[in-house]
């Protein structure tokens, strides 16, 4: 995984957080979910970002 430079944060309903982070000179958009009761997923790209080649 690349280096995060900046996390932010959202809530849709209770008991839901999504985070959204940016690597290195914004080469990439990273998002998780957290659920209460199934916990944290894997960092995946976020498909609606724009990439960097």
């Amino acid at each position: 995984m690349k280096h995060v430079v900046a996390i932010t944060g959202t809530s849709l309903t209770a008991g839901h957080l999504e985070l959204f982070a940016t690597t290195d000179h914004g080469a990439a958009l990273l998002h998780r979910w957290y659920w209460a009761g199934a916990g944290w997923t894997e960092w995946e790209p976020f498909e609606w970002a724009p990439q960097s080649p």
